[in-house]
């Protein structure tokens, strides 16, 4: 049997919750028959894209993702935002000898919301991150007091452990339509030194990233 050829993707992440998804996707892939390569994540927990691209070794120039979460419109998320982008901006200026071109995997609020859209639509602005607790429960039909239970390491891959391929493919189209319909009701995305964001919630991009492993597996047409 001839040996699938392999790609490899360099994610900086923002915690232990985005390093186990895409731990799994990796695993999810790699374990489908009809993908015509493999992949191999280099995922580290670094809210610091300098930081992330120091540390990196690489035998040629690569194309990497920073997954992170706009937590609110507060001047110290804002803050942390824009010092991301900056350092991802500064990475492919100074830096790309290692990482050619760094590109924003956003969540407005936060992660959960793309964990909502594997089960569900999730059109509602919210208050508060805290807020896609509800959402949660009801997708995955638990009774979580908190994020940080949902969050917790065991809880969490119960939940991974439900999911499947058409799940993301889903999911994936259920974030194309939260993007369209803000695109529809006229909101003006951000440009920030080339990164793309709204400042409205819900948005996210990260489902861009996702996709395009897909699509370069041959697991969905673009």
């Amino acid at each position: 049997m001839k040996k699938r050829l392999c790609n490899k993707y360099y994610f900086s992440v923002e915690g232990h919750v985005e390093k186990m998804y895409l731990q799994w996707v990796q695993k999810l892939i790699n374990q489908t028959s009809n993908r015509t390569r493999d992949v191999n994540f280099n995922i580290k927990i670094n809210k610091s894209p300098k930081s992330f691209a120091k540390g990196l070794t690489v035998t040629s120039p690569a194309i990497a993702y920073h997954v992170t979460d706009i937590e609110s419109q507060d001047e110290e998320h804002i803050n942390d935002l824009m010092r991301e982008l900056d350092e991802m901006q500064y990475v492919t200026k100074n830096m790309n000898r290692k990482i050619k071109k760094y590109e924003l995997g956003y969540s407005n609020f936060t992660f959960e919301l793309w964990m909502v859209l594997h089960k569900d639509e999730a059109f509602a602005s919210q208050n508060h991150r805290r807020d896609y607790l509800n959402g949660i429960n009801k997708a995955f039909n638990k009774d979580y007091y908190s994020l940080d239970d949902f969050k917790k390491e065991k809880e969490f891959q119960t939940i991974l452990d439900t999911l499947t391929l058409n799940d993301i493919i889903r999911a994936i189209k259920r974030a194309e339509n939260i993007e369209q319909r803000n695109k529809t009701n006229g909101f003006k995305a951000i440009n920030h030194k080339g990164y793309i964001y709204y400042k409205e919630n819900p948005s996210l991009s990260f489902h861009e990233i996702i996709k395009k492993v897909l699509v370069d597996t041959n697991l969905l047409r673009n």
